[in-house]
Formats: structure tokens, C-alpha cells, sequence
């Protein structure tokens, strides 16, 4: 990893970790923006693996964002890019995010596809099978013990508990108690064990009592006001909801306000207090319109992202190539060619395979800036580099290296194409007639090419794959330039 590279990916590794730790606290706007943040650095440096980790967080963010739509893209990004990789305990993450939003909406039967593509691809890579992976399994089984309780196969629901269940011991968690045990003690009660739930009640709302904000609060404590309700345990129940709304008033926003409303009307409902469930019933008609507002500033807030994540990706291209790019001709530079030249060294070092390099020189360019000026003389390098390039088409890349003289790189450098390419600049050159009529050479503008084709030791630089393409150009300007020579090495 070269200097900045690391420098820069040390800084994307600040950002992810700085984007945790406002996550933690709720401020959802400010992690997207430092995730997004890691994103491209990460991508700028290479790191596909933290890249994809990244998507499948902003995913996350954007899912408890309410944006469905964005966090969605996210997931489906990162799945391909994590599938082509063969990122196996990414893929599973991806795929249980989506399972989520499919169970979120009731759509239980599809939410089982994904939550199994979870599962399959977390047996498939082998780091699961380590102790600290465990907790992914768990979440993978007790995600299909709800969904089939609540298609009413109660039978295949405990089985994935017990997996569950499992992989909860393995990992020796304990954040996921209640999210356990409520889950464990509604499909009990389905199938019929209705002591086992009365003998966990309390600890059921201990858990409840002491759960702290987390990503699964809600969820958690909407699943045992149902089971509590299931089960007709209304001092329970009760007892619950004013410990939620006691988190609410703590938490004093509207979305958790209104958590609190609406499980408060299910229960005067279901007892009969109809005095308190319209009050209620008014109190919430309120509070949805206000999480309307938020709702609709946080669309607002997340759309503002988005084009100013867009406007920054394009922004950062077009820094890179501008980096790499020739200001004068448009085509590539002389870091251009550093970069790409010691990629193409590092592909063709160990294989049994020539790359190909020319340099090519205009003859007597001093007297086209004596003769027409240096704005025409500008003017012919551009026509020069555009005749160039559609030369040398997809068979390599140009590069201006300073001055007159371009540089030209062949990744397959085999003599027939070195040759094609230099008859077709040479062809083409003399079909566009671009006068320098005090040309030593000819009454029209001319090229000197020098071409090497060989295969590059390991880390060769630059200067030496230059070197031997510069001895062929040396030959054909002492043999009266206009033309080409080739000089190619065995391998």
C-alpha cells in the first residue's frame, strides 16, 4: 500500500469508527454521512472488503432512517459486489437486511427466501464456524422462527429456536435475551405450553424493564405487549406500557411517542375503556401528523444526501481524470502512464506474454512553432493525439509524455500488433495532410515511432521499459525519420 493510499484508508477507518459511535447515540443523519465518507475512500484505496461492509451499514442506517427505497439500493449494491468477491459473510448480512424489510411488512413468506440465502451462505464461509460468528447464526434462525410462527407453523418456528437457541450459547450473548425469550415463549404458547410462558413472565418484564435503547427496542417490546396480550396477562401488559412510556418521555420524540399511543389504544381496546382509547385515539391522530413533518423532513434530508453524495462521486472522478489526463490533448499524462504502466508490469511479470511500448516523436516540431506559431503548434498536438487515439483504438493507450513526443502502451505486445498500429498511425497521419512545409523531412507532418515488445522483469520501472523502446526510435530518426521500427525480444 503506497503512502497516501494508507494514509487515506486510515482516514476511512476513522470515519466508519466515528460513524458507530454517533450511531450508537441516534443521530442517523450525521453516521450516513460519515459512512458515505468511508465509502469512497475505501474505494479509492481498493478495499473491497471494507467498501461492501460500508454499503451494508449505510443500508442499515437508511432502513431506521424510514427510507426504505435508499437502504434498499445499498443492500442490492453491495450484494453484487459482495457475490463477485465471494465475500460470503457479507453476502449473508446483505441478505438477512433484506429478509428484514420483507418480515417488517408482513411479507413473511419472502422474508424466508432471503433469511435463508443468510443462513446458506453463513455455512458456507468457514469463519462462521469461529465463536465470535456464532451471533450472526443466531439472528439468521430466530429471524425464521418468527416469520414461520407468524405463517402459523408453529413446529418449524421452534426448530429454528432451538438452533437459535444454539448459537446464543455458542456465542454467549446476551444483549438478545429478551428478544430470545419472547420469541421462545410465544411459539410455546402456540403449541400449546402455556405454564412455560407463566413461569417466565417476570423475567420477561425484568428484561423489559432494564432493555436499553437499541436498534431492536421497539420490535422487542412490541412483540411482548402481544404475547401479553395473548396470553390475557393485562396487569403485566399494563405494567410494560408504562415502562415505554416512560422510555418515550425520555426519549421525547415523536416516533417513540407515538410507539407508546399505540400500544396504550391496543390495550384500552382490548379492556374495554372506551372514555380512554378515544382520548387516546385523538392524541394519536396528533402525533401522526407530527411524525408526517419528521417524516417528510427526514425524505427531504435523505434526498439532500443522496445528490450530494452523487455530486461528490462525480466530483472525484473527475478529479482523477483530470490527474491522469493530458490537459492540452486529452489524453493521458506522464502519471497517467506511471500508473497504468506499473499495473501492466505487474500483470505480465509472471505470465509468458510480451506488453509492447512506443514512443513516437514528431519530426522537426520546432519549425511548425518557427513557422505557424505556438498556438498552431498547440493545435497540432491536439490533432495529433486525436489521430493517435483513434489509432491505436482499444488495442492500448496514449499518453503525451512532454513536449512532442507520445508514448504508447500495448498490453497484448506481440510484433503484429506493435506493426498494425504503427501502419495505421502512419496511414492516418498521411491521409490528413497537416502542412509544416519547412519540414526537413517532408512538405506535410511527420512521425519518428520506436516500438519495443518484451516481457518485463518483476517491479520494472518506467525509465527502463522507456529505455528499450527509445533505442528503436533512435534507429529510425538516424534512417531519416517518417516511419517505424520494432525491435522485439525473445522471450
Amino acid at each position: 500500500m503506497e503512502y497516501k493510499t494508507e494514509e487515506l484508508w486510515k482516514l476511512a477507518e476513522q470515519y466508519q469508527q466515528k460513524a458507530k459511535t454517533v450511531y450508537e447515540k441516534k443521530n442517523l443523519q450525521e453516521a450516513a454521512h460519515l459512512v458515505q465518507d468511508a465509502v469512497r475512500l475505501f474505494k479509492i484505496c481498493g478495499d473491497d472488503y471494507q467498501y461492501v461492509k460500508c454499503l451494508n451499514y449505510l443500508g442499515v442506517i437508511y432502513a431506521n432512517m424510514g427510507d426504505e427505497s435508499i437502504a434498499v439500493d445499498y443492500y442490492l449494491e453491495g450484494l453484487q459486489c459482495a457475490k463477485e468477491k465471494n465475500f460470503y459473510d457479507i453476502i449473508s448480512l446483505f441478505y438477512n437486511n433484506i429478509g428484514s424489510r420483507y418480515q417488517e411488512l408482513e411479507q413473511h413468506q419472502k422474508a424466508i427466501v432471503y433469511f435463508k440465502k443468510a443462513l446458506e451462505a453463513c455455512q458456507t464461509e468457514t469463519l462462521f464456524r469461529e465463536n465470535s460468528r456464532w451471533d450472526n447464526l443466531f439472528v439468521y434462525r430466530l429471524n425464521l422462527a418468527i416469520s414461520y410462527q407468524k405463517l402459523g407453523e408453529p413446529k418449524e418456528a421452534f426448530w429454528h429456536l432451538k438452533e437459535a437457541e444454539c448459537a446464543m450459547e455458542q456465542a454467549e450473548l446476551k444483549d438478545f435475551a429478551l428478544a430470545f425469550l419472547v420469541v421462545k415463549c410465544s411459539i410455546s404458547w402456540d403449541n400449546g405450553d402455556y405454564e412455560f410462558v407463566k413461569q417466565h413472565l417476570q423475567e420477561l418484564l425484568s428484561l423489559g424493564k432494564n432493555l436499553s435503547i437499541v436498534h431492536d427496542y421497539v420490535q422487542n417490546v412490541q412483540q411482548l405487549a402481544a404475547l401479553l396480550k395473548k396470553t390475557g396477562e393485562y396487569e403485566a401488559l399494563k405494567e410494560l406500557l408504562l415502562l415505554v412510556e416512560e422510555t418515550a418521555n425520555r426519549q421525547d420524540t415523536v416516533y417513540y411517542h407515538l410507539i407508546s399511543a399505540e400500544l396504550w389504544m391496543e390495550y384500552y381496546d382490548e379492556v374495554g375503556r372506551e372514555k380512554e382509547y378515544k382520548n387516546l385515539c385523538v392524541r394519536y391522530s396528533r402525533l401522526c401528523r407530527q411524525q408526517k413533518e419528521v417524516e417528510y423532513k427526514e425524505r427531504v434530508q435523505a434526498l439532500d444526501m443522496r445528490i450530494a453524495l452523487k455530486e461528490k462521486e462525480e466530483a472525484c472522478r473527475l478529479a482523477e481524470r483530470q490527474a491522469v489526463t493530458d490537459s492540452l490533448t486529452g489524453v493521458g499524462n506522464r502519471y497517467g502512464l506511471e500508473q497504468e504502466s506499473r499495473i501492466l508490469v505487474k500483470e505480465s511479470a509472471g505470465s509468458n506474454r510480451r506488453i509492447g511500448i512506443g514512443i513516437l516523436d514528431v519530426d522537426c516540431f520546432k519549425q511548425v512553432n518557427d513557422t505557424y506559431g505556438h498556438n498552431a503548434g498547440d493545435e497540432y498536438l491536439r490533432r495529433i493525439a486525436k489521430i493517435l487515439k483513434h489509432a491505436v483504438s482499444d488495442s492500448g493507450s496514449v499518453y503525451r509524455f512532454g513536449g512532442d513526443e507520445f508514448v504508447i502502451l500495448i498490453p497484448e505486445g506481440e510484433y503484429e500488433a506493435a506493426q498494425r498500429i504503427a501502419e495505421r498511425i502512419k496511414r492516418k497521419l498521411e491521409e490528413a495532410r497537416i502542412e509544416n512545409s519547412n519540414s526537413t523531412v517532408a512538405g506535410m507532418l511527420t512521425l519518428s515511432q520506436g516500438y519495443a515488445c518484451f516481457r518485463p522483469y518483476e517491479g520494472e520501472r518506467l525509465e527502463g521499459l522507456l529505455e528499450r523502446a527509445d533505442k528503436a526510435l533512435y534507429k529510425i530518426k538516424g534512417q531519416g525519420k517518417n516511419g517505424y521500427r520494432i525491435m522485439l525480444e525473445e522471450l
